[in-house]
């Protein structure tokens, strides 16, 4: 069953159904009595305000995601909440999840991890998140090999990453892609004069940053690095060796 999103406060709330999500980003699942019968019926007014990523890749393109949501809930209590479209072998490290609303108090949702890159929290109502403000942090490993690919010259590699759309448009995202090497931002992003950019290096590694004032509802935002060859190797390695695999079946 596709996820809905919560219904607006003119509209009659139904029991345990989503608004239509596209898949994409987060819904907040209505406070709902979830079949129980004669149990009267809540409703959530829920909406994702931004979202920064940082993502550190080894020379292997192995990837850590540290995730960052805030989550504005402007009406009723929130029964759950699903991030989606993230990548689709990820490895939530369960014990960095943070769910904490702007005046420090800590929520502890059971979580799950569902195919294709999904990651669903649940609350318990009477621990529920109420009206105001939260941020929700967790820590996830994913492998970027398979879409490491060397540029045209063969002396770099092009590491990229991509924020799923979200089904309300984003003020102020923020990605940060961690990288090996002296890596450079790739020459398309020159073009992108809404984007405001920052590079950093030392100990060997470079900080590419992008921020961007408003991401419209359901886009897609990919953020790319050319890495030195020599710093990915490793992944260069595995890329020839799946190439091999894949020729000889």
């Amino acid at each position: 069953m596709r996820p809905r999103p919560a219904r607006p406060r003119s509209r009659a709330p139904r029991s345990g159904a989503w608004a239509p999500s596209l898949a994409l980003g987060l819904a907040a699942w209505l406070a709902a009595g979830l079949g129980a019968p004669g149990r009267a019926h809540a409703w959530t007014d829920a909406q994702v305000r931004t979202v920064k990523a940082e993502v550190r890749v080894d020379a292997a393109a192995r990837a850590e995601v540290q995730l960052a949501v805030e989550v504005r809930v402007r009406g009723g209590w929130l029964e759950g909440l699903e991030v989606a479209g993230l990548d689709p072998e990820l490895a939530l490290d369960e014990e960095s999840l943070r769910f904490v609303s702007v005046q420090g108090e800590r929520f502890r949702p059971r979580v799950r991890v569902r195919e294709g890159g999904r990651v669903q929290l649940r609350f318990e109502r009477r621990e529920a998140p109420r009206r105001g403000t939260y941020e929700v942090r967790f820590r996830y490993r994913s492998d970027l090999a398979p879409m490491a690919r060397p540029t045209e010259d063969g002396e770099r590699v092009r590491v990229e990453w991509t924020l799923p759309g979200w089904e309300a448009g984003l003020d102020g995202v923020e990605l940060t892609l961690d990288v090996p090497g002296d890596a450079a931002f790739p020459p398309e992003d020159d073009a992108l004069a809404t984007i405001h950019r920052s590079r950093e290096t030392g100990e060997g590694r470079s900080r590419l940053s992008w921020r961007r004032a408003h991401l419209p509802r359901t886009l897609p935002w990919t953020v790319a690095a050319e890495v030195p060859a020599e710093a990915m190797a490793s992944a260069l390695s595995q890329r020839e060796a799946a190439g091999a695999l894949d020729g000889e079946s």
